[in-house]
């Protein structure tokens, strides 16, 4: 039954604020990208840093 669930992807993202680092599965990056589109907000989704409480928690390039 295993075999027919897919497995997570994720995405490394890194704080610009702290540094720090950390991977997100990519549904709830997915997530965050669709309710940014429906506030007509064109920035690079981003979320609020576990570490520092800064809204600098980006996609690491």
């Amino acid at each position: 039954m295993d075999q027919y669930i897919a497995k997570d992807e994720y995405i490394q993202m890194k704080c610009k604020s702290c540094g720090y680092e950390e991977q997100m599965p990519t549904w709830c990056f997915d997530e965050v990208a669709e309710m940014m589109r429906y506030d007509n907000n064109n920035d690079t989704p981003h979320i609020h840093c576990p570490r520092c409480d800064k809204p600098t928690l980006y996609p690491k390039k």
